[in-house]
Order: structure tokens, then C-alpha cells, then sequence
């Protein structure tokens, strides 16, 4: 316990630039959108109704109604930015063990007379705490700014009902990228992991356009189940989706530690 500790820290420090830069620009981004809230819906009406259905669809807006609404506009901002969210934690999962065979590092961790099992561990923590510092501080700018311009129709049980479902979906992708590159150094990489984030965002979006053609597609799709929409309504089917999502996330990190105990590595 005492070294998933050490290698914890050790790995927490290293990686504490890169979580602080991700925090602020995201915190950053969703503040200017927040803070434009009230000029966004009159902007939006006038630009917005020119667009065609389905792209307004692919940024997760039914009708133009739903931008006077400060919860619906944050769950809009929010989906949008769970898109680069989950970017960063596939990236960030691919390369906390892919970077200790790039760089020769592992040499030198094993020096420390440490276990796979231990090194997996305190990757493992480190990504965790990575993504929810990176997620938390997007939700933070939004209850900010929702007090400040959120108007009656900011929701305090709303907006963190969003942060809490559909923030998830960023851990599901930190999982997914510790799993690729737990299995496999040759084969593993960012590309990959922004590949399947892609591509299961817009399977999501082509199981809800194509509507009952191709509904089931949806069901491939983490950002989809779990969308600002669901999140608020919350109902049975968003709930036991959260559960799977949850347990696959959950699948993916053991796996990736009996992958990653079983594999050789390439020095």
C-alpha cells in the first residue's frame, strides 16, 4: 500500500501541469459560454433556425425553445465539451503506461522493487483523479455562472444531476485507454482511443436521428445513454445504463490489470 502510494504521488506530480492546463481551459471555455447565456438565445433564434434538424441534433438540441432555458443550455455546452473530456482521459489512459516504455522509465521503476500490480494501481488512481478534476471544473462553471446569470430556470439539482451522469462518460474512456494499452504497447495508441471516442459519439447521434430505422445504435453510445437529457429526466432506462457503463468501466480496469501483469514489455 505504502509504494500505490508513492508511485501515486510521484505520478500525480508529473502529471499535475497537464491536469491544471486541462482544468483552466475547460473551466475557461464553459465560463465564456455561461457567462453569454442570456445573448446566446437571442443569437440562437436568429442564426440557429437556419440550420437543418439534424445538425442541431448533433449538438444535442431538439427545438430552439430549449435555449431560454439556462439547465437545457449548460446540459448543450456540457455534452459538447464531455466530447473533449473524453478526448483527454483516452489519451490520458493510453499514455500513463505507454510513456514508461517510451521513455525507459520502467527501468527505473522497477528499480524501486515495485509489482506491476502496484505501478497498474497508481496509474489507475492517477488517471481517476485526473478526469474528475478535469470534469469537476467544467461543473463548477456552470453552477457558477448559473447563480450569477442562470435566471428561474437555473436548477441546482438539475445542473449536478448532468455533471454526475454524464460526466461518467469521460471514466469510461480513461478505462478503455488503460485497457489498450495495458493489452498491447505495439498496437495502442491516441489515435485509436479518439477513434472509438468518435465513433461511439456518433453512433449515438445516428441512433437518435435515424430514430426507430436504427435506433438500437444508440445503445453503443456512452454519450447518448447518458446525455444532459436523460441525466435530468433520469428515469429507469438512464439508470440501469449508468450501471452498465459503470461496470464495463469497472470490467475494463481489472482487465487491463491482469493484461498489463501478463504481458512483456518492449524496451
Amino acid at each position: 500500500m505504502k509504494n500505490i502510494k508513492t508511485l501515486f504521488l510521484f505520478q500525480l506530480k508529473n502529471n499535475f501541469k497537464s491536469i491544471s492546463v486541462w482544468s483552466a481551459v475547460l473551466f475557461g471555455v464553459m465560463s465564456m459560454y455561461m457567462f453569454f447565456f442570456s445573448t446566446m438565445q437571442e443569437m440562437a433564434q436568429v442564426k440557429f433556425e437556419m440550420l437543418p434538424q439534424e445538425y442541431l441534433q448533433l449538438m444535442g438540441v431538439d427545438d430552439m425553445a430549449q435555449m431560454n432555458n439556462y439547465v437545457t443550455y449548460f446540459g448543450m455546452i456540457f455534452n459538447i465539451l464531455s466530447i473533449i473530456m473524453a478526448v483527454y482521459a483516452v489519451s490520458l489512459g493510453v499514455n500513463l503506461l505507454l510513456k514508461e516504455e517510451k521513455n525507459k522509465t520502467i527501468e527505473y521503476l522497477y528499480s524501486l522493487q515495485v509489482t506491476r500490480t502496484q505501478i497498474y494501481a497508481a496509474k489507475v488512481l492517477t488517471a481517476m483523479i485526473s478526469v474528475m478534476a478535469v470534469v469537476l471544473a467544467t461543473g463548477l462553471a456552470g453552477i457558477l455562472f448559473g447563480y450569477i446569470v442562470g435566471d428561474e430556470t437555473f436548477l441546482l439539482a438539475d445542473v449536478m444531476s448532468i455533471i454526475k451522469i454524464t460526466g461518467t462518460v469521460p471514466f469510461f474512456f480513461v478505462a478503455l485507454g488503460l485497457f489498450f494499452s495495458a493489452v498491447s504497447a505495439k498496437h495502442a495508441s491516441v489515435g485509436l482511443g479518439c477513434g472509438a471516442v468518435m465513433l461511439t459519439y456518433l453512433l449515438g447521434y445516428l441512433g437518435k436521428i435515424l430514430e426507430d430505422k436504427a435506433e438500437f445504435l444508440k445503445y453503443f453510445s456512452p454519450f447518448e445513454l447518458l446525455s444532459p437529457t436523460n441525466a435530468v429526466a433520469l428515469e429507469n432506462e438512464t439508470l440501469a445504463a449508468f450501471g452498465v457503463i459503470a461496470a464495463l468501466a469497472i470490467l475494463l480496469f481489472v482487465g487491463g490489470k491482469f493484461a498489463y501483469a501478463r504481458r512483456d514489455y518492449h524496451l
